[in-house]
């Protein structure tokens, strides 16, 4: 896994954040989940990272892996 991970989560008074692993502030933050998802797919795309999407209960729901993804596509076109 190259780059950083970002994770999508839910704050205490519902809205939803975008934060790099380890920071201590969000990057941005959205008042639906979706949006927040968006967001972090486009930076990670830019910053070859990955996308860890939380639950409400703060536990793993997903984890997308956007730069590899890529790598995968371009892979299967040369083939």
């Amino acid at each position: 896994m190259a780059g950083k991970i970002y994770h999508v989560s839910q704050r205490k008074d519902g809205t939803w954040q975008v934060r790099a692993a380890k920071a201590i502030r969000a990057l941005k933050r959205f008042p639906t989940q979706k949006e927040a998802i968006d967001f972090a797919k486009t930076v990670a795309d830019n910053q070859e990272g990955s996308i860890l999407i939380h639950k409400r209960d703060g536990k793993i729901r997903k984890t997308t892996y956007t730069y590899n993804d890529k790598e995968e596509k371009d892979e299967k076109e040369e083939a």
